[in-house]
């Protein structure tokens, strides 16, 4: 397949002028992406069950559009009249769980696959009033607790919490994170590359607590590679000598990062390791509140990924126990984690 896309790959761009014309292609809008698909950003439907809202196309406002017949209801946001900030766009946006408040993005970052950095505003919908979420860095992968008082996020490998309703007071949870070292609250690089996901922490149904995943991986070897000056953007300090890029990257058969689940009692501000009893080298792919706010799913792997146990911990008493085990042949699909639904008494997963 490699020989053939290769191939294929040379025939257009030998056929390709390299000079843009009236009927011609140029190399450049074709690595541009140009003539890539036109995609549809932020879509999410709404409590109502009748409507979804979404960003426009030019990523200037946040429209509700009906289900039924494909109308525009309202305009949620709008970069043209927000108060007090000045923004170009909106790279993406969270509504709270009761749709009263929401998160804008914005100067996003890309690290990896899934994960970045932005700055988030919040944004009171009735109130039409924009404050940063934070005056200290970027964030990252931040959270509504279910009743929409309380955000969490991620900077600099620690997890911190945002009280909306005490003026939006900021207190830092973790202390222990370091890059290369420690962290707290989203994932280190393989287990966010083998589970699709950028977020490993999450509020209980009384938001009362918080949980979050620790990713030990002082141990895991370095990886680096050269870093030259390139665009979009352009480093400009790497325009004479190449600088270099070294992360935490394991080797098939080498050692991984040593994971644990922890606790915060929001009001008490008290920190608890659960009592996991994971495997060397095990995996933990998702970590999910229930409905019931003393208890805390988690979901764990073999190192081999053929063989998922689900938990119950209690994230004050920090005993946990074990209530599914499924072996397959092969391995477990990411998309397990991606497809779980839970319900008071029961859950699903595929």
């Amino acid at each position: 397949m490699k020989k053939i896309a290769t191939f294929l790959v040379g025939c257009l761009l030998a056929a390709v002028p390299v000079h843009s014309n009236a009927t011609g292609l140029s190399l450049k809008e074709l690595c541009a992406g140009e003539y890539a698909a036109k995609r549809i950003y932020g879509v999410n439907p709404l409590n109502d069950g009748e409507s979804y809202s979404r960003l426009s196309d030019d990523h200037k406002q946040i429209i509700t559009y009906s289900f039924k017949d494909g109308r525009q209801k309202d305009v949620l946001f709008d970069v043209s009249t927000a108060r007090d900030v000045k923004l170009e766009k909106i790279d993406g946006y969270i509504l709270s769980p009761d749709e009263k408040k929401m998160l804008i993005q914005t100067e996003t970052k890309p690290i990896y696959r899934h994960s970045f950095t932005a700055v988030y505003y919040l944004y009171d919908i009735a109130n039409r009033t924009l404050t940063p979420l934070s005056d200290n860095g970027p964030q990252q992968s931040p959270k509504f607790s279910p009743d929409g008082n309380l955000v969490g996020f991620v900077r600099d490998n620690n997890l911190f919490l945002v009280k909306l309703l005490f003026n939006n007071s900021e207190s830092q949870i973790t202390k222990d994170g370091k890059f290369n070292e420690v962290i707290n609250g989203i994932p280190d690089w393989v287990n966010e590359e083998e589970f699709s996901t950028s977020c490993s922490f999450d509020f209980n149904a009384d938001n009362t607590m918080i949980a979050w995943i620790r990713y030990d991986e002082s141990k895991v070897s370095t990886f680096s590679f050269p870093w030259y000056k390139g665009s979009h953007p352009a480093k400009e300090q790497y325009a004479e000598y190449p600088g270099r890029y070294e992360y935490k990257y394991p080797m098939a058969g080498t050692t991984n990062s040593t994971v644990s689940v922890q606790t915060f009692d929001i009001k008490a501000r008290v920190i608890r390791t659960m009592k996991l009893p994971l495997e060397a080298d095990s995996y933990i792919p998702r970590i999910r509140f229930t409905s019931d706010p003393a208890k805390l799913a988690v979901f764990t792997l073999n190192r081999h990924q053929d063989c998922l146990e689900v938990y119950m911990a209690n994230p004050r008493s920090t005993e946990c126990k074990k209530i599914l085990r499924d072996n397959v042949d092969k391995y477990v699909s990411e998309n397990v984690f991606k497809n779980l639904v839970f319900y008071p008494n029961r859950f699903v997963l595929t």
